[in-house]
């Protein structure tokens, strides 16, 4: 009987699972819960008055005051997303372009200088601070596998545990928005993730540069960002589907990266 509840409850939480992501409340993982979110999802284009020069100049001005984050900060900010989203294949890569996408989405300082990497946007240096302090701080030691693919592990130190009321008393008027934020990433895979960093990140070039924005030309800077983007062709629509319906929608904020 205990057996046969067990199995019942983990069906039913599959089912809830595969549901939320059918629907776009977690990332689509899989070409079946794609096509029902898209099935109920239409695809628009921006409009016109949103690709002029003047609404980018006022989305740009109207940007709420940013948080300017000391190195503590970065460290606290840095464990709990690793916290929250240190699933199965969590490594560096799905790291540093949850560290990206909060930084610009939630606008918090972190005085980074990204730039252009195969996957998506890179701050080396920053990076390599914020996983030293993680280490210094005692909330995670950094392990990386000696294998072909060099994978890296997050590991909880004795002070991790301390780092969900480090991380309210630090951003007590950001953590609710980052927490939104990073539920929406809770399960996504590495790739998901390095497609919506990448697209944020074209889309965000443009709106600095004033350029026109339309999807076809989103699609296209992501495609020239990287050779190794082609393999994604397919995936960039659907992706901007996803984050049009999740408001992660780039407002000028930050440095053009290149």
């Amino acid at each position: 009987m205990i057996l046969k509840t067990e199995k019942k409850r983990q069906t039913d939480e599959a089912y809830i699972k595969d549901l939320l992501k059918s629907t776009g409340y977690l990332f689509p993982e899989t070409d079946e819960q794609m096509s029902i979110y898209e099935a109920n999802v239409t695809l628009r284009e921006l409009p016109e008055k949103f690709r002029t020069p003047e609404f980018v100049f006022n989305a740009v001005q109207n940007q709420r005051s940013s948080k300017h984050c000391t190195d503590m900060d970065k460290a606290i900010l840095a464990g709990h997303i690793i916290n929250t989203c240190n699933m199965k294949d969590f490594g560096r890569v799905k790291f540093q372009k949850l560290l990206y996408l909060v930084e610009h989405v939630c606008q918090l300082n972190l005085r980074s200088n990204y730039i252009r990497q195969t996957a998506g946007p890179y701050d080396g240096i920053l990076l390599k601070r914020v996983e030293t302090m993680l280490q210094q701080y005692h909330f995670y030691d950094i392990s990386q596998q000696h294998t072909d693919n060099k994978a890296v592990q997050y590991i909880p130190l004795s002070s991790a545990e301390e780092l969900d009321d480090l991380f309210r008393k630090n951003f007590p008027t950001e953590c609710d928005m980052i927490d939104t934020f990073l539920f929406k990433f809770h399960k996504a895979t590495m790739e998901q993730c390095e497609i919506v960093a990448t697209l944020y990140a074209v889309w965000n070039n443009r709106i600095i540069r004033q350029q026109e924005i339309t999807d076809e030309l989103l699609k296209a800077d992501f495609l020239a960002w990287d050779p190794h983007k082609y393999k994604y062709r397919d995936r960039v629509m659907k992706a901007l589907i996803w984050m049009r319906k999740e408001n992660i929608i780039p407002v000028g904020w930050g440095d053009i990266v290149e």
